[in-house]
């Protein structure tokens, strides 16, 4: 395949949406389902008391959240290389959808 077949290449990410702020997930996967929690982090220490995050280590904040209370799940894929100068796009699982997508991750 050349560079010239290829439509757009990207890095993925995830944010969770939980009471109306976006955090990055330690993992996201199947394991989730199971375990019915899914693990936040931050760097920002304001979450400490805006939503119950711990100190994990020095400036990282972790809080285990229950799946339930997840608002949504964003899938983010960022263009990179030749194609960096494109916008990312954004896609939101809603809250009814995310078992459904967890189940389908690899």
């Amino acid at each position: 395949m050349t560079k010239e077949e290829v439509d757009l290449v990207y890095e993925q990410k995830f944010m969770v949406a939980y009471k109306g702020k976006e955090f990055e997930p330690y993992s996201l996967g199947r394991h989730i389902l199971d375990e019915n929690v899914i693990s936040l982090f931050s760097m920002d220490s304001n979450d400490v008391d805006c939503y119950g995050f711990e100190k994990q280590e020095q400036f990282v904040f972790k809080k285990d959240v229950p799946l339930g209370d997840i608002e949504s799940i964003i899938a983010v894929k960022k263009p990179i290389l030749i194609f960096e100068d494109l916008p990312e796009s954004r896609k939101v699982i809603p809250r009814g959808k995310i078992r459904d997508y967890l189940s389908k991750l690899v």
